[in-house]
């Protein structure tokens, strides 16, 4: 999250205004709907964790049990249970 400085980004009469109903402290200011981002889509890391999940839904068709899997990633026998058995979504 980024915080700035709101006497250097908003004009004097809104930091003003803002003060009337906040004053000192911070206030999270959501981007719009249509510049909303998943969780890891800017670092890159939501598809890090998308290939890995691939390759243990894989590894676990092609024989490996779940617990030879949760050693191999350092996860939990629940994690691996949560990414083999999820249903993939139809829109992704």
């Amino acid at each position: 999250m980024l915080y700035k400085n709101a006497d250097k980004v908003f004009p004097k009469y809104l930091v003003e205004e803002l003060q009337t109903y906040f004053d000192g402290g911070y206030i999270y200011i959501p981007a719009k709907k249509e510049k909303h981002r998943r969780w890891g889509e800017c670092s890159g890391y939501r598809q890090e964790i998308d290939e890995r999940n691939r390759c243990i839904k894989e590894a676990f068709r092609n024989g490996k049990s779940i617990h030879q899997l949760a050693d191999q990633y350092a996860l939990s026998i629940s994690a691996i249970q949560k990414v083999i058995y999820k249903k993939e979504k139809k829109d992704e």
